[in-house]
């Protein structure tokens, strides 16, 4: 627990720039067609901006996606990480959720160790 809880910290403790680009590559490792709406949390309201998105928007045009990303202008409850929206669908790529999953997926790599 307190790993988990450690490693939020640092991830939203990240200065500027390496936050980006965390922020950054898992946009785009989870982006679809690029067209998509990105949801922030008000925590990142000052770091994640329109001219951010505008330049994943330029990365995606270099490769063959629409390069149309929007930035969300309510914030959802989340700290840290984004959550990508087309239409009714939203793929949460929280930090939260991340670090929960990072985690279910150690404790069961433990138990396979510790029981088999």
């Amino acid at each position: 627990e307190d790993v988990f809880n450690k490693a939020s910290e640092n991830i939203l403790k990240l200065s500027d720039k390496d936050y980006h680009n965390f922020i950054k590559k898992l946009i785009l490792d989870n982006i679809e067609i690029g067209n998509e709406t990105i949801f922030i949390g008000s925590s990142d309201q000052r770091k994640i901006s329109e001219s951010f998105i505008e330049d994943i928007n330029k990365e995606l045009k270099s490769k063959g996606k629409k390069g149309e990303l929007k930035l969300s202008t309510s914030y959802l409850p989340i700290k840290g990480g984004v959550i990508i929206g087309s239409g009714k669908i939203r793929k949460n790529i929280s930090l939260e959720l991340l670090l929960k999953d990072a985690r279910e997926e150690s404790e069961m790599q433990i138990s396979k160790i510790l029981f088999d």
